[in-house]
């Protein structure tokens, strides 16, 4: 349980509890008390009938690409940006160039929210919590944190675990967030 860590992690509280906690079940999704998609029973019927394995939004940003989005925004510190470099090439370096085109990009996975096989949730948060774990810590040694950061962070992170896997997973965009 890591909700005494809310004010860094914010939502990604919630996507850990159901990690932990969770009955494993064919699908598994995330969204906000303020934002969710708007898939209709059809759609989403159609998403397990198509074998679907991962269900994301994407964001187009208006400005030239993510790095600058959350650094202009002040949500994170160009600090953070290379501190989250360093530690993708250390601990996962076969997703460093996934992680260099997300951060280029101005197309982005937001507000953490997703639908996914539960193989595929296991297989995120196995990737991403380890990762988050140790950026905490150098964050902190650091003293760069600030609050929510965490949550920032892993919207870049989801974004680039769908686009490693965007070859082995078979991905549908939700064109609607609400």
């Amino acid at each position: 349980n890591i909700s005494r860590k809310n004010s860094i992690y914010s939502e990604m509280t919630g996507v850990y509890w159901l990690w932990r906690n969770a009955p494993q079940t064919e699908y598994i999704g995330f969204c906000h008390y303020r934002r969710h998609f708007s898939l209709n029973s059809g759609e989403l019927a159609r998403v397990r009938l198509s074998g679907v394995d991962i269900v994301v939004s994407v964001l187009p940003l208006s400005v030239p690409d993510n790095r600058e989005f959350f650094i202009w925004s002040g949500y994170l510190s160009r600090e953070i940006f290379v501190l989250l470099d360093e530690l993708v090439q250390e601990k996962v370096p076969e997703y460093t160039s996934s992680f260099h085109v997300v951060c280029d990009s101005p197309l982005l996975v937001p507000c953490n929210m997703f639908i996914m096989r539960w193989l595929w949730f296991d297989k995120y948060c196995s990737w991403l919590f380890p990762l988050a774990e140790e950026l905490e810590r150098r964050v902190a040694d650091a003293g760069l944190a600030t609050p929510r950061y965490m949550g920032y962070v892993t919207e870049i992170l989801m974004s680039v675990f769908i686009a490693h896997h965007k070859n082995d997973a078979k991905i549908a965009l939700a064109d609607r967030i609400v």
